[in-house]
C-alpha cells in the first residue's frame, strides 16, 4: 500500500502544480473566453485532486 500512497502523493503534487498554473494563466488574460476555459480546467483539476485525496484517506484507513 505504501507504493500506492507514494504514487497518490506524486500525482497530487503534479496536479496541484497544474492547478496553480491554470489559475495563474486565467488571471493574466484579458480574453473572457480564455479566462473561462482556464478557470474550468482548474476546477476540473481540483475535482481530480479531491478524488485522489479521498482515495489516499481510504487507503490509510485500511
Amino acid at each position: 500500500m505504501e507504493d500506492t500512497n507514494a504514487s497518490h502523493r506524486e500525482w497530487l503534487a503534479l496536479l496541484k502544480g497544474i492547478d496553480a498554473t491554470l489559475t495563474g494563466l486565467s488571471l493574466k488574460t484579458d480574453d473572457h473566453q480564455v479566462h473561462a476555459d482556464y478557470h474550468q480546467a482548474a476546477l476540473l483539476t481540483r475535482r481530480v485532486i479531491r478524488e485522489l485525496e479521498t482515495l489516499e484517506r481510504q487507503a490509510n484507513n485500511r
